[in-house]
């Protein structure tokens, strides 16, 4: 079977609009083929005026359909110009190829992300009487945007040669926060705000299995890059002595320790390796050298966890999550099409429930 070659939107777009190209010899005389041409220059010497700028990003394999629905709403495209190796005016995105168009009184410039080879950018150069116009043009834009990509997460892993990371994409998870109980929103709020921060210390999930912490923290590890899962076969590895020189060669990072029970409970002869471990890293000078972050989570009450983890100015963020109130229960089990609930149940139980089965009418006839 035979290789298919590829055609590059860029090259297929150019080649569309090469016989409708304004005159290459009066835009040179008029120093438009300069080094460092930008759009804005060459909107300033078509309308004598200074421009607007919107910018969107597009999947670059929509190019000709973004074109044509740009044409569809302001005016046939005729080239300015097309060159290699040029930088975005807006964004300072290094670029591969570089298209601008003129749609009678607006300008628009089509760059090929150099380090990037699915997106484009497409910048919309306006007067101030056409943002109504534009608006309307950006939205309609919107649809051709980039697949949201997911973020980075590591993971711990231990072998003969000592703790190692390892990292893998995480997908985005779109948390509705309509399935927890009222409190999440200004929670999540300040979680983020504190992970953005420089502050060290530890953050606790705690309650029943089945209420959504797992959930929960599928989405913290989908809008940030700096975690660090702990699994619970390797959570064991955090009370020997290279754990914290592997902290302090990683530092700055939010570790996460899912299902923490052996990690955090004292033992009948005081505190264990691991614990003592997570405290010295949360808090005090060996804190302040690897400015670590903790999650923790465990489905045991919070009264029965060491006094010395929960102490004021260690934990910054304590979330209990519960069983859904019956009332909010009912709406969401109403939301995703579950059997009717009338008492507290988890998350768990909503989405394992089964689906509510419309009864069927008794006919009379034929066909009954």
């Amino acid at each position: 079977m035979e290789n298919v070659k590829q055609i590059n939107p860029f090259e297929e777009v150019l080649r569309h609009y090469s016989s409708k190209a304004v005159s290459l010899d009066v835009l040179n005389r008029q120093g438009f083929l300069a080094n460092s041409v930008f759009s804005h220059t060459v909107f300033n010497r078509f309308f004598k005026k200074l421009a607007f700028t919107r910018a969107v990003w597009i999947q670059k394999n929509f190019l000709q359909e973004v074109v044509k629905a740009i044409e569809f709403k302001i005016g046939v495209g005729t080239l300015i110009h097309f060159t290699n190796l040029q930088f975005s005016s807006l964004s300072g995105w290094p670029c591969h190829r570089f298209i601008s168009l003129r749609f009678n009184d607006f300008v628009v410039s089509f760059y090929e992300v150099l380090f990037d080879a699915e997106k484009a950018l497409v910048e919309i150069l306006y007067d101030a009487k056409d943002f109504v116009k534009v608006s309307e043009l950006e939205a309609q834009l919107s649809g051709f945007e980039p697949a949201p990509k997911g973020s980075q997460i590591s993971f711990l892993t231990a072998n003969s040669s000592g703790l190692q990371l390892k990292s893998s994409d995480f997908p985005v998870v779109d948390l509705d926060l309509d399935f927890y109980n009222d409190g999440l929103e200004e929670f999540n709020e300040k979680m983020l705000e504190w992970l953005s921060s420089k502050e060290k210390g530890i953050a606790i999930l705690h309650g029943p299995p089945g209420t959504g912490k797992t959930f929960y923290l599928r989405h913290l590890c989908s809008k940030k890059d700096n975690f660090v899962y702990i699994p619970p076969t390797v959570a064991h590895q955090i009370g020997e002595p290279q754990f914290l020189d592997f902290l302090a060669s990683n530092r700055g990072k939010t570790y996460i320790i899912e299902d923490a029970e052996s990690v955090i409970i004292s033992s009948g002869q005081g505190r264990t390796p691991a614990l003592q471990n997570l405290l010295n890293a949360s808090d005090g000078l060996l804190g302040d050298i690897i400015a670590a972050k903790f999650i923790v989570t465990f489905n045991m009450d919070l009264k029965n966890v060491d006094e010395a983890l929960t102490r004021a100015g260690r934990t910054k963020m304590v979330r209990e999550f519960k069983k859904l109130d019956k009332d909010k229960a009912a709406k969401l089990a109403l939301k995703l099409g579950k059997e009717s609930v009338s008492q507290d149940i988890s998350l768990a139980e909503i989405f394992n429930a089964p689906a509510f089965k419309k009864k069927q009418e008794r006919r009379i006839g034929f066909g009954a």
